[in-house]
């Protein structure tokens, strides 16, 4: 498999369609497979990135599958400036007032995750996205493809300190919920009125026992057959709607 040239990439059409409707500023280069560049769909795209300011290339599909790294980019490319990482500490100071919902990643490895946690942060909407400096999936082609463009629109806070960061947000007075499949409470029993920050664990270890030791609870999702857990971003949309349908009935 070819090695992709660039990270910061999306391919395939719908992603890069919804990525030129929302983040029209960060485009940076288009390439086109030539061959289909004359149909209506590429037309479109094309015209749009050139509205943006970006630059655009019509290529064989050799160079699409170099770029893409062998992926499914379905005859385009998009590169685009690289996804805005607030600071822990900028990020505080702005949204001290306003968060509610707040999501944080304890590790996560495969940039699929990462993307398919955004890309339902996005839809809720969270108030942020909590990542470690090291030790997490790399905000890659691979995440934001997955994320469907999403990525780009959801506030991605870097911390170098998860641990640190999770207790100075307890001392802002939101609550620090972890999501564990060892825990014996369900999130069915979660009550969810209070500003709430949901922390997820790396895909084969969980949540760390420091990470377990900051958080104020621990909850899991209830499995009624043979299955014995859930992928970490299958598990993350379903505590994030639980929430909403919970938050939703209360203030209704």
């Amino acid at each position: 498999m070819a090695k992709k040239q660039y990270d910061n990439l999306i391919y395939g059409r719908h992603p890069v369609s919804e990525y030129l409707k929302e983040f029209p500023d960060r485009l940076e280069h288009l390439w086109v497979q030539a061959s289909l560049s004359g149909q209506d769909q590429f037309r479109l795209l094309i015209k749009e990135a050139k509205a943006a300011g970006a630059v655009v290339s019509f290529v064989d599909r050799t160079v699409l599958n170099r770029l893409a790294g062998g992926g499914s980019h379905q005859g385009i490319v998009l590169r685009f400036s690289e996804c805005s990482l607030q600071s822990f500490q900028d990020w505080q100071l702005k949204t001290r007032d306003s968060r509610k919902l707040v999501i944080a990643l304890d590790e996560i490895q495969d940039p699929q995750n990462l993307g398919s946690i955004a890309r339902t942060a996005a839809a809720v909407p969270v108030d942020g996205i909590l990542v470690p400096k090291r030790h997490g999936s790399p905000f890659s082609s691979t995440a934001m493809k997955a994320s469907a463009g999403t990525l780009a629109s959801v506030p991605l806070i870097r911390t170098s300190n998860l641990a640190q960061s999770l207790s100075s947000l307890k001392h802002d007075g939101m609550w620090i919920v972890g999501i564990s499949m060892e825990s014996s409470r369900s999130v069915l029993e979660f009550h969810c009125d209070t500003p709430t920050v949901l922390v997820f664990g790396n895909e084969n270890k969980g949540l760390r026992p420091i990470i377990r030791k900051a958080c104020d609870d621990i909850y899991s999702i209830p499995l009624w057959g043979p299955s014995g857990s859930l992928n970490v971003s299958v598990a993350a949309a379903i505590v994030l709607y639980e929430i909403v349908r919970k938050r939703l009935q209360s203030s209704g």
